[in-house]
């Protein structure tokens, strides 16, 4: 084994599917990768929190703690930003900076296995060839 920076670093990328909000956390990150997958890379702090109060479950989310959760999630590099200055009309506007999140290479790989696992028990339900032979035998033996 060849020991490197890469394999003893910690992955701060994967807090988020353990924090105390795991399920605010989860649930922004699986916006991000669902509009990923339909090549739309960019989202405001607005896409994030309309999409999550749509759901009844999220029915007392603020904006406020939306915004916190996407800060918490850049601070795990779970998302990268930059800011938009398309829309700045006054030098007030520039200073509440308004962001454009994106989710970052690892974040996506991340999100990929933890869709893979939360379907592993699908893929994992196959017959197994002794017992399809068993059901053959009495279905045989009946006839």
């Amino acid at each position: 084994m060849q020991i490197s920076d890469k394999l003893i670093k910690p992955l701060t990328e994967i807090k988020y599917l353990n924090a105390d909000n795991v399920s605010r956390y989860r649930c922004i990150m699986r916006i991000f990768f669902e509009n990923y997958e339909k090549l739309k890379y960019w989202l405001y702090q607005e896409d994030i929190y309309e999409e999550m109060i749509k759901d009844p479950y999220f029915a007392e989310y603020k904006p406020e703690q939306c915004q916190q959760d996407l800060a918490m999630l850049v601070e795990w590099e779970n998302l990268n930003t930059i800011q938009d200055t398309r829309k700045v009309a006054s030098i007030e506007a520039f200073k509440n900076k308004k962001y454009r999140y994106q989710m970052s290479e690892y974040s996506v790989e991340i999100e990929r296995l933890v869709l893979r696992l939360e379907n592993l028990f699908i893929e994992g339900a196959s017959l197994e060839p002794t017992l399809l032979e068993r059901i053959t035998g009495i279905a045989t033996a009946h006839e």
